[in-house]
């Protein structure tokens, strides 16, 4: 059984992973990680959009 602390627990850590998401030291990282775990990428779809948007940022001249 999941109790409600197990949830926000989940809930906290999604919204970290969505912050790191917009950190260009982190997002290739997370784009690496998800597009090795095709189930993952599925999963955070928003964070793997902000990580791609925060990389493209930062690669144009």
């Amino acid at each position: 059984m999941v109790n409600l602390l197990d949830l926000r627990y989940l809930i906290d850590c999604k919204k970290k992973v969505k912050e790191l998401a917009q950190d260009p030291e982190y997002a290739q990282q997370i784009l690496d990680w998800l597009n090795a775990n095709p189930e993952m990428r599925d999963e955070l779809s928003e964070v793997y959009v902000t990580a791609i948007k925060t990389v493209e940022v930062q690669t144009k001249p």
